[in-house]
C-alpha cells in the first residue's frame, strides 16, 4: 500500500434491521496516519459504521477493505489481528484486576506467550514493561497499582485507551472517548489524543459530539444523517458545504442544539428549588414516600453500606450523591431489594419492604432503572416495553403515547430492535421501560453515564415532565443536571450519609461540593 492509498475503505456499506436503514450505502476513504472525524446527531449511524468496521456486525450489502484487501467476511477476532482496535461509549475494562494488570493481559494477548496457566507471568518480565511504558503514554502510571474499579471515569476511559494502545493496532477507533466525563477530565483526553496523533504512526477515527474538540484535532470530518454521508472534507471545507457553516447545520437541521459543544455544562445552571417556591420540609409527623433508615449492607464479607439513612418526598427529586465506591448503587439495589440488608429499615408509604422480594416491591409501584441500561437487545422497542409491563390493561396501554410524547426518538425506532440504538436511545428506552407502569416512585440510577451533552439535556427535561407525576430517587455523577433536576440532596462518603439538605444549598455550598464530589 502507498502512502497516497487508504488505510480503509468501504463501498455502499449498508445495514438494515428489519425495515430500519441504520447505515445506508456509505463510501468512505480514510487516508494513513491521519485523524478523522465521524459526526452527526444522535442516532445517525456512527456507532453502527465502528461496528461494521471493527466487526461486530455484518454488513447486509457493500464492502470493507483495510490496506487494500477485502475484510468483509472476517470477524472483530481477526479484524482486531490485522490492526484495527477500538474503544466503546461504555467502558470495558476488567474491575477487579489492578490498572497494571488490566494492560498487561492486553500485552500478552498481542505480543507475549500466549494465556497459560502453567506458565507464571513474572517469566516474561518484558509484558510488565511494556504494559508500564503504555501506562505512562495515558498518563496511568501513578495508579499502577490501583484496583480498576477505584478510577475516576475520565481514568478508566484513559485505561480503556492504553489497554487499546498495547494491541498495537494501525487504526484506532475511537467511539465518543470523553462521554460522561466532566469538563475538569476533558483535556486529559483531548491531549492524549493529541499525543497519538503527533506521531504520525497510527490512523485515528473518531466519533466525538463536542465540536470544539472536532475540528481541533480533526484532519477530515465526515458527517452522517440517517445513517447517510452527506459531507467528508477538512474541517473548514466541510463547514462550507452548508449555509452558515456546518455547526448552524447540526443545530439547525438535525436539532442537536448542543451535540457540536462542550459550552453546555459551563452555563450557568438553576435547579428546580431555585426556579420554584421551596416548600417546607416534612415533618416527622408526615411521613415521606420512601423512608431510608440507618441501612448496613453487606456483599460477601465486604461492609458497602454503613448507615445510609434518607427520606424521599412526595413528587420531588431526591439526589443522592457521591465519589466513586461512596455506596450509591448499592443503596438503590439494597432499597429495590437485589440486596438484602444485615441491618436498619426500608419503608414504603409507611409500610417495612426491607424484607421482601424484588418482585413484590416492584408490585408496590416502585420502578428501577438500573446503571448500564437494562434492556433486552433482540427485542424491539414495542416489545421491550410490552414485556415491561406488569399487565396490559388499558390504563398502561393509555400511557404508552405519554411515553413517545417524552421520548419521541422512541416512536420512530418502535419497531426496531433495542440493540440497534444509539447509546443515548438505549437509555432512554431503559427509563421509559419503568415508567409504562403506574408506578408512585422511580429508582434511577446514572441515567447520563457515557451520554452526549445533548441527550443530557433531552433526558432532564424528560425528567421534569415525569416529576409531576412520578417521585424520583435518583443516583447522578453529573452535578451539572443532578443540580438542574434535583429538590432534595443526600451525600454518601464510605457507605454513610454524611450530609443532607436542599439542593439549592449545595449549589451555593462550595466548600461542600469540594469536600464530597471534587466539583
Amino acid at each position: 500500500m502507498t502512502t497516497d492509498a487508504p488505510i480503509i475503505s468501504t463501498r455502499d456499506l449498508t445495514i438494515r434491521f428489519g425495515g430500519h436503514v441504520a447505515v445506508d450505502h456509505v463510501s468512505l476513504d480514510i487516508a494513513p496516519f491521519t485523524l478523522k472525524s465521524i459526526i452527526g446527531p444522535n442516532g445517525a449511524g456512527k456507532t453502527t459504521f465502528f461496528n461494521l468496521l471493527s466487526g461486530q456486525y455484518r454488513p447486509t450489502e457493500g464492502r470493507i477493505y483495510l490496506k487494500g484487501a477485502d475484510i468483509t467476511g472476517l470477524g472483530a477476532a481477526a479484524r482486531t489481528r490485522l490492526g484495527i482496535g477500538r474503544s466503546f461509549q461504555l467502558t470495558n475494562i476488567f474491575p477487579t484486576l489492578s490498572v497494571l494488570e488490566n494492560v498487561r493481559m492486553a500485552v500478552q494477548g498481542r505480543q507475549g506467550p500466549g494465556f497459560n496457566a502453567w506458565r507464571d507471568y513474572r517469566s516474561f518480565p518484558q509484558l510488565e514493561d511494556r504494559a508500564y511504558a503504555v501506562l505512562e503514554t495515558v498518563l496511568l502510571q501513578s495508579k499502577w497499582r490501583a484496583p480498576a474499579s477505584d478510577l475516576s471515569h475520565g481514568e478508566k476511559r484513559k485505561l480503556e485507551v492504553g489497554i487499546l494502545l498495547a494491541l498495537e493496532p494501525e487504526v484506532l477507533l475511537l467511539d465518543e472517548p470523553t462521554a460522561g466525563m466532566s469538563l475538569e477530565e476533558v483535556p486529559a483526553i483531548i491531549a492524549l489524543i493529541e499525543g497519538i496523533k503527533a506521531r504520525r504512526d497510527r490512523t485515528i477515527l473518531l466519533v466525538e459530539h463536542k465540536m470544539d474538540m472536532v475540528t481541533a484535532l480533526s484532519d477530515s470530518i465526515a458527517v452522517l444523517q440517517d445513517g447517510r454521508l452527506i459531507a467528508d472534507d477538512t474541517p473548514a471545507q466541510a463547514s462550507f458545504q452548508f449555509p452558515g457553516g456546518l455547526a448552524d447545520h447540526l443545530k439547525e437541521e438535525i436539532g442537536a442544539r448542543e451535540c457540536v459543544t462542550a459550552e453546555f455544562f459551563a452555563r450557568p445552571r438553576t435547579s428546580a428549588a431555585e426556579r420554584e417556591p421551596v416548600p417546607p420540609e416534612p415533618t416527622p409527623a408526615a411521613p415521606a414516600l420512601l423512608e431510608v433508615e440507618d441501612l448496613h449492607t453487606y456483599i460477601g464479607q465486604h461492609h458497602i453500606l454503613q448507615g445510609v439513612s434518607l427520606r424521599a418526598r412526595r413528587d420531588a427529586v431526591t439526589v443522592i450523591l457521591g465519589r466513586n465506591g461512596a455506596g450509591k448503587t448499592t443503596t438503590m439495589r439494597t432499597i429495590v431489594g437485589l440486596l438484602r440488608p444485615r441491618a436498619g429499615a426500608i419503608r414504603f408509604e409507611g409500610r417495612p419492604i426491607h424484607g421482601l422480594p424484588p418482585y413484590e416491591i416492584v408490585r408496590l409501584g416502585i420502578g428501577f432503572v438500573p446503571e448500564g441500561q437494562g434492556i433486552f437487545a433482540t427485542l424491539t422497542v414495542d416489545e421491550n416495553l410490552r414485556v415491561a409491563m406488569l399487565d396490559e390493561s388499558p390504563e398502561n396501554r393509555d400511557r404508552l403515547p405519554r411515553i413517545f410524547a417524552l421520548f419521541p426518538a422512541l416512536e420512530r425506532f418502535r419497531q426496531a430492535r433495542a440493540g440497534t440504538l444509539s447509546g443515548g436511545q438505549k437509555q432512554m428506552l431503559s427509563i421509559a421501560r419503568a415508567f409504562v407502569n403506574p408506578n408512585r416512585l422511580l429508582l434511577i440510577d446514572e441515567p447520563s453515564k457515557g451520554l452526549a451533552p445533548i441527550i443530557v439535556e433531552h433526558l432532564v427535561a424528560a425528567l421534569q415532565e415525569m416529576k409531576s407525576q412520578v417521585t424520583v430517587l435518583l443516583v447522578e455523577q453529573n452535578f451539572a443536571m443532578a443540580s438542574a433536576l434535583g429538590d432534595d440532596f443526600y451525600l454518601l462518603d464510605d457507605g454513610r450519609t454524611v450530609h443532607h439538605g436542599r439542593m439549592v444549598d449545595l449549589v451555593r455550598d462550595h466548600a461542600l461540593k469540594k469536600r464530597y464530589l471534587g466539583v
